[in-house]
């Protein structure tokens, strides 16, 4: 038998001087967090990649329908003028003066009219014969053009198109081209300039940088002034000399884009961009997408600076997720103390446990009391309510023929311009016909053919937008029923489309991905947003900048339709009674009965109709609905 004591060996980690155990708790947790920002970081910029290029997508294809739109506007000219008799004529007899004059005031007209930058009519040699700047220094009459691919694509192909700088006006535009044909064969082409120059001035209010290149990488359009006949790289021998046979940019030099860095990101490029004003560098997402049809490339460029925060956030959130390890840690450590101190705090919960049963039993009678003059107050509430809701019957009522009063003098107001409206497919229709006999006499019959089909289009697109106009003007019963806004919106945007045209106002309208639907009777919702678009036109009468932006978020429960304008705001004395009935600060011509009956119609919906002034300038008025979704899962 051995007598000893049993004497338990303290943990090595207790064993440890106490610094020593601080420093490595405190060198673990540096680790951990180290590793965790580090590895925060890399998916934080993976996924902030992948949003912003989702993004970018949805902007480029806007960005190329609106460049694709800004040319197939004037697409159909050159074809329409080659149909033309005296120009078929003119070259015929090149001599005949008088017939030139006729001829050149014609094409003048006609830019006028559509809006074009330069018509001109070429022999089959390239000598331009007329143009709608004849009465200009810069005239285009007795030059020769035929070494331009614009050119030589129609007297070969019948049609083309080039993007070039002028070499008599020294200005860039793009130009399409039609063969004229006498008897089956090409004896002269005529040709348009269409400048683009207006589609780089709306891109800059933009938040991406957007860029147009031809094939051999030259800018051409950009949204950032410095950048434009930069290139993405160097041309190719090939490249260069076609170029400088073409003179497509004569006296221009082609600078290298500054790009200081290129690199990948989980398949996405991402380039290092000097600033144009020399302040440092800036990194953008690029994203491209080809127009085969004008051998064109459309680059837009997204500004990373939210991924970089957005990883210095998951960093952040990571260090803060490890620190919060190690208090938890030291939370460990005085949890004994705590179920002491636990035990403490029960005792004096009983204690006011039993106060508050003591209380209780005193409310209980008072709340007896209490119930006996409510019942008698709801019985009130109730007779008022009835009263309340027979009220709101006749208020309706009136509403209902208030709101058919504005749509008419809404009506009576948009009459002018819808004239003007149709008077450009009824001079296209004339002109076609006229044409059309001519065809006829000839025995051309496809040409005729094709004439009488463009006449049946034209026909037709005034049919929509005297339709549109009726099914404004009917009178309907307020009949709430599920409708896409974004139908309405566009609806309401196309009655004040000459108004936006006359008044050279930039629209931005910004419509969801998908189809959203809200519970809403369509012609109402049309009347009060077209309300909201004449009185912000109204507003940047005076503005040097005129901007219209229509934005629709859906933010899953609620739709909200933002009307926004570059004019001076709302001032401070006017906002508390903005939709007060016959307030109004218009000199002239207006009731202030828009914006109230505008408010009773969305409230009545139930949403909800707010104005505010915005930071960077300008108003903004929201339209706040219900989904029609969220409505129906809530009944």
């Amino acid at each position: 038998m051995t007598l000893g004591w049993h004497v338990p060996m303290a943990p090595v980690w207790r064993r440890l001087p106490r610094p020593v155990r601080t420093l490595a708790l405190w060198s673990g947790a540096l680790l951990v967090a180290a590793v965790g920002a580090g590895s925060a970081a890399v998916w934080s910029e993976r996924s902030s990649i992948d949003g912003l290029r989702s993004t970018g997508e949805h902007r480029l294809a806007l960005y190329v329908n609106n460049l694709q739109s800004a040319i197939q506007r004037h697409d159909y000219l050159p074809f329409v003028l080659s149909m033309n008799a005296d120009i078929r004529e003119l070259l015929r007899q090149p001599g005949d003066h008088a017939l030139t004059d006729r001829v050149n005031r014609y094409l003048a007209t006609v830019t006028r009219e559509a809006q074009s930058a330069t018509l001109f009519v070429m022999d089959a040699a390239g000598l331009t014969l007329a143009a709608s700047n004849w009465d200009t220094p810069q005239s285009f009459v007795d030059s020769n053009y035929g070494f331009r691919p614009y050119f030589r694509q129609a007297a070969t192909l019948g049609r083309g198109s080039f993007y070039a700088v002028g070499v008599t006006t020294g200005t860039p535009g793009h130009f399409l081209s039609h063969a004229v044909y006498d008897g089956g064969r090409i004896v002269g082409v005529v040709a348009v300039k269409v400048s683009l120059d207006g589609l780089e001035e709306a891109w800059r209010f933009g938040a991406e940088r957007v860029l147009v290149t031809d094939d051999a990488g030259v800018v051409f359009l950009s949204s950032e002034p410095a950048w434009r006949f930069s290139t993405l790289g160097a041309p190719s021998p090939a490249d260069a000399r076609r170029m400088d046979e073409t003179r497509q940019y004569a006296g221009i030099e082609l600078t290298p884009l500054p790009v200081l860095e290129r690199r990948d990101v989980d398949g996405a490029a991402v380039l290092t961009i000097e600033d144009p004003q020399g302040q440092g560098a800036t990194g953008y997402l690029a994203q491209a997408v080809p127009i085969p049809e004008l051998g064109w490339h459309v680059l837009v460029l997204s500004d990373t600076a939210p991924v970089r925060a957005a990883v210095r956030a998951a960093a952040s959130v990571a260090v803060f997720a490890a620190v919060f390890l190690l208090l938890v840690v030291l939370y460990l450590r005085q949890r004994r103390r705590r179920i002491r101190e636990g035990l403490l705090a029960r005792e004096a919960l009983e204690r006011a446990n039993t106060e508050l049963r003591r209380a209780r039993d005193e409310q209980e009678i008072r709340i007896a009391e209490r119930t006996a003059d409510l019942r008698s107050a709801n019985d009130r509430l109730m007779r008022e309510v009835a009263e309340r809701e027979r009220a709101e019957r006749v208020l309706r009522e009136a509403q209902d023929e208030l709101v058919q009063a504005g749509k008419l003098a809404t009506l009576g107001q948009m009459a002018a311009g819808i004239t003007h409206e149709l008077n450009q497919p009824l001079a296209a229709i004339r002109t076609f016909a006229d044409n059309a006999v001519v065809l006829a006499e000839r025995g051309l019959h496809d040409d005729l053919r094709d004439n009488l089909q463009r006449i049946g289009q034209l026909v037709a697109r005034m049919a929509r937008i005297t339709g549109q106009l009726k099914a404004f003007a009917r009178k309907t019963k307020a009949r709430a029923e599920p409708i896409p806004v974004a139908r309405a919106v566009q609806n309401a945007l196309i009655l004040i489309e000459q108004r936006l045209r006359l008044e050279k106002v930039e629209l931005d309208c910004t419509l969801p991905d998908g189809e959203v639907d809200v519970v809403f009777e369509e012609v109402r919702l049309e009347q009060v947003l077209i309300n909201l678009y004449r009185n912000a036109l109204d507003a940047m009468r005076g503005s040097p900048v005129r901007r219209l932006e229509v934005v629709i978020e859906d933010t899953g429960e609620r739709v909200l339709i933002r009307v926004r304008d570059s004019g001076p705001g709302i001032p401070d004395d006017v906002k508390p009674r903005i939709f007060e009935a016959f307030f109004t600060t218009k000199d002239a011509g207006g009731l202030g009965l828009g914006l109230p009956i505008s408010a009773g119609i969305v409230r009545d919906a139930g949403g909800q109709l707010t104005a505010a002034n915005r930071d960077g300038g300008g108003a903004e008025f929201v339209v706040d609905l219900a989904r029609a979704g969220v409505q129906k899962d809530a009944a």
